[in-house]
């Protein structure tokens, strides 16, 4: 009586283990075959002449001929762009001697 116990027991595990083990799997098949289904999607929608269009117009800079292109600076790219001639506008300024000394001792005696 007490091995079949210990059998019926270990038997039950076993088949908890296993049902975990199968769910799991099941759930990585569902996630691989909605993966598979959004690169599908991407892939059809990377074949579309409007997809193709757009891109040759951002990697490339191609337009179509009847069309004008404008460039619109990033405002950060312009304030960033002010800061580098300010600073080169201020080291002209400064004397190399004053120059070296602010590079080593990271002061400035203004």
């Amino acid at each position: 009586m007490l091995f079949m116990g210990i059998s019926f027991a270990q038997e039950v595990r076993r088949r908890l283990v296993l049902k975990q083990h199968v769910q799991k799997l099941q759930q990585e098949i569902q996630t691989r075959e909605q993966r598979i289904a959004n690169l599908q999607q991407l892939t059809e929608y990377l074949r579309t002449d409007a997809y193709q269009e757009r891109a040759a117009r951002e990697k490339l800079n191609y337009q179509q001929p009847q069309e004008r292109v404008i460039v619109i600076p990033e405002s950060g790219a312009v304030r960033e762009a002010e800061v580098e001639r300010g600073a080169d506008e201020r080291r002209r300024q400064v004397s190399i001697p004053r120059q070296w000394w602010e590079l080593f001792f990271g002061t400035s005696t203004r």
